[in-house]
């Protein structure tokens, strides 16, 4: 147990070892080529300027990368997908600075209202996101989907239970399952104005702002659905507010965008092989609600798709100071 021991150093040394096993015996059947980067965590910022300056070095048929994990400690799986993701940040004025409450309240504008305002237009009662051209590009989920979602093992009532939640929340017309996988969202991750200490204080709020995330799935363009979501709220301040508006880098990029590859990549055919050697099942194919930065940089810079290939679990707390594996992950 320690921090970072499934999530990564336990992946990575798996790898390595790999190799170093093929070397003792006879020798590797194939090229490869190791790339060791330490900002994954920062979005991989500094991977593309290598990556364009390397290309011929680099060149590869396939990445495999050891940023990932399992279903469980007894299922296989591998991920065929990964929303991308934008971030903007919404000042709102009113005034020039904040005024007592009982002189003028009821009377002037107060910032926190009129961004709760735009802020609450953002979504429609059924949980779909209300921005005009925000759902351009997202795929119909198809059968195949359809199927990967069924086979894909999901206790909502467990979930509910972990997090503390009262019930799951979303958009209306879609499981839980698929509006991760699937489905774009729309997230106020902060919010601040005014007194937010302790005590009372009586004023009317000149400034406030917000801090929005939006995942996107494949096929939407991550810089057209940020600039719609500043069209939409542009349109939606009161009049007696102004409002600002500008992108915010999330892990070291301004957008990251959606990423899907086929099932029957050279990659993934080779992991379906191996896990199912391993586990004794055919391995699920599932999709991630997060971002990894060097999968989309690989496809771009290197013309490749990226097999996930790791062996951590959701038990294994990633990230935390728990992070652990056990040792049979080995095999």
């Amino acid at each position: 147990m320690g921090r970072g021991v499934d999530d990564n150093k336990g992946n990575l040394l798996m790898a390595l070892q790999a190799v170093e096993a093929y070397l003792k015996t006879g020798g590797l059947p194939i090229n490869v080529k190791f790339l060791f980067e330490a900002e994954e965590e920062t979005g991989s910022a500094n991977l593309a300027h290598l990556l364009r300056r390397k290309r011929k070095l680099l060149a590869a048929d396939l990445a495999v990368s050891s940023d990932g994990g399992q279903v469980s400690a007894t299922q296989g799986g591998i991920p065929i997908s990964m929303r991308g993701r934008v971030s903007f940040e919404v000042d709102a004025v009113t005034a020039s600075h904040d005024a007592h409450s009982g002189f003028v309240g009821g009377s002037v504008p107060n910032a926190v209202h009129a961004l709760l305002s735009v802020l609450s237009s953002l979504h429609l009662p059924n949980g779909s996101i209300a921005v005009e051209g925000f759902y351009n590009g997202v795929r119909e989920i198809s059968e195949e989907d359809q199927q990967d979602l069924a086979a894909f093992p999901f206790d909502e009532d467990s979930e509910v239970a972990n997090l503390g939640l009262k019930t799951h929340h979303g958009e209306d017309g879609y499981s839980t399952l698929e509006r991760r996988w699937l489905r774009p969202s729309l997230e106020i991750v902060g919010i601040g104005g005014g007194h937010t200490g302790e005590g009372m204080r009586g004023l009317v709020t000149s400034k406030a702002s917000a801090k929005v995330m939006c995942r996107l799935v494949a096929d939407q363009n991550a810089t057209a659905v940020l600039e719609a979501v500043e069209r939409h709220m542009t349109k939606h301040v009161p009049p007696y507010a102004h409002i600002s508006f500008r992108a915010v880098a999330q892990q070291g990029r301004l957008v990251t965008e959606p990423y899907r590859m086929p099932k029957d990549s050279l990659g993934n055919r080779a992991a379906a092989k191996v896990l199912k050697e391993v586990m004794g099942s055919d391995v699920l194919w599932y999709m991630e609600g997060h971002s990894v930065a060097c999968v989309n940089q690989f496809r771009e810079f290197l013309g490749i798709f990226t097999t996930q290939f790791g062996f951590g679990v959701t038990d294994y707390e990633a990230q935390s100071e728990m992070d652990g594996a056990y040792r049979n992950d080995e095999r």
